[in-house]
């Protein structure tokens, strides 16, 4: 019979959700991670690179990295704030430690080194947050087995006094609101524009307290977003709400879920809030929660997400998180077995369209964006360095290993057998190709060139599984296509 021939004109991002691998179309993966689809083609995804930064000095501009401490990078801030000794705006990058204690760096300064904030250790892993206090920019610091820390680079830290220990922390209409770890559905919150004074005197300005008795579970995040304050329970979400910043605030039920929900991924991402529960990835606009469509909700089943937490990048969803590929394989910081994430998802809040990075165990994201640096930056478990999300498709300076999946491809004929002649495609940088029939797996060496290339297959079965992969930095793949023919 004669040969026939099926193209794949495009690549189908991301996953394809099915239980049965027999009814993927050829274009469609049941697996792909460290890859990205890119007007159809397949290309190297995103990668974690040792943080660099571009700095001013006196004459030139120069990029710096920061040196090894000796400590694990928990945790990485950005603060902002007016030096009253230089006189001018000043940024600095403070980092929580292993050892349990605050450093802190000029972001774009000269020096490379660490310097230890004085007389404040966090037993726990803290929160922070920059805000207004005495006409000046601070940064606020509290955990759950913590004081209440505030600081301003130019002067002493300032540990509060007769406050409760918070959870979580963030800033809404000149007040700071908390949660309190000690009363799990309570949320504490200071003075009207005064937010180091928590204080309650029944005034409208004084500070307070609002119980939540919802029966969501513990009260684990909470939200500045549009007009309201957003709580995030185990199961549910509450929102507070305030007129003209006094102390009259209303309670409500805006979300109730029988899949756990996890908090730590809720992240605002422009018009609406993004998070993860046991069922998949959701969206919320202050008004309705509604499930995103996505086809890697699969990998998200029967993992424990507590350690996931996420950020906002152009335009741009980041969790890291925990995700079960069931392929086999063991990728990157997998081998080892010891990580509590596993994965980076990458997820465009226009286009829908997503890619996921395997093999990473990150444990903090943050996410810089103005005129003078824009990064994603992250902090990876164990590490003493901080990193970078690029596009680099490396893992530090190792290639990450990438994967693109298909399901059993039938050629159109359940019963037949087939011989699969050859392969047709366009490969710019060197990667494999597995063929796996009923008959034994066969690995193929595809050699970079800007010209469509031949690769000779003849291999018989019912059914192909194909995979392209490669343990370069870069990979650019396109329209393979698959000479056969059937046997009568």
């Amino acid at each position: 019979m004669k040969p026939k021939r099926i193209n794949i004109d495009e690549f189908v991002f991301g996953l394809t959700k099915s239980e049965n691998d027999y009814l993927l179309k050829p274009n469609q993966a049941k697996n792909c991670y460290n890859l990205k689809i890119e007007e159809g083609h397949l290309i190297q995804g995103n990668g974690l690179t040792e943080l660099e930064l571009l700095c001013e000095g006196d004459t030139t501009e120069f990029t710096k990295k920061f040196i090894d401490m000796g400590f694990e990078i928990i945790r990485v801030w950005r603060y902002k704030y007016f030096s009253t000794i230089i006189n001018k705006t000043n940024y600095a990058l403070i980092i929580y430690a292993s050892d349990k204690k605050l450093y802190y760096s000029p972001l774009f300064a000269y020096t490379d080194e660490f310097y230890q904030v004085p007389d404040v250790q966090f037993n726990s892993i803290p929160t922070a947050l920059n805000f207004r206090a005495g006409g000046k920019e601070v940064i606020g610091f509290c955990s759950p087995t913590d004081e209440f820390v505030v600081w301003n680079c130019d002067e002493q830290p300032y540990i509060t006094e007769g406050l409760p220990k918070f959870s979580c922390i963030c800033l809404h209409n000149g007040r700071l609101f908390a949660i309190d770890s000690a009363e799990t559905n309570v949320v504490k919150y200071s003075s009207l524009l005064n937010p180091l004074d928590w204080s309650s005197n029944q005034t409208s300005t004084s500070g307070g307290s609002i119980e939540l008795n919802d029966f969501k579970g513990d009260l684990k995040n909470i939200i500045s977003f549009l007009d309201n304050i957003y709580v995030f329970s185990d199961f549910g979400i509450s929102k507070i709400s305030s007129f003209l910043g006094n102390s009259n605030f209303g309670v409500s039920n805006v979300y109730t879920t029988s899949f756990k929900i996890f908090c730590n991924t809720a992240c605002v991402c422009g018009d609406n809030i993004l998070f993860l529960t046991e069922d998949g990835m959701y969206k919320f606009d202050g008004f309705n929660v509604t499930k995103l469509e996505s086809s890697f909700s699969h990998l998200i089943k029967n993992t424990t997400q507590e350690n996931a937490i996420s950020s906002f990048f152009e335009g741009k969803y980041f969790v890291a998180c925990s995700l079960t590929f069931g392929d086999g394989k063991f990728v990157g910081v997998e081998k080892s077995g010891n990580y509590q994430n596993n994965a980076l998802i990458e997820y465009d809040i226009n286009s829908c369209s997503y890619s996921i990075t395997r093999g990473v165990d990150v444990c903090w994201l943050l996410s810089v964006k103005d005129l003078k640096l824009s990064k994603l930056f992250a902090c990876l478990r164990s590490s003493h360095k901080m990193y970078q999300v690029d596009s680099s498709g490396l893992f530090g300076t190792e290639p990450l290993e990438k994967s693109w999946q298909g399901g059993k491809i039938n050629f159109g004929n359940f019963d037949k057998y087939k011989i699969l002649k050859e392969v047709y495609l366009t490969s710019l940088y060197p990667c494999f190709l597995k063929v796996e029939t009923e008959t034994g797996t066969q690995i193929y060496n595809i050699k970079k060139n800007k010209q469509m290339q031949r690769v000779r297959i003849n291999k018989r079965g019912k059914f192909f599984g194909i995979e392209f992969y490669s343990n370069n930095p870069q990979v650019y793949l396109s329209n393979p296509q698959f000479l056969f023919s059937v046997q009568e």
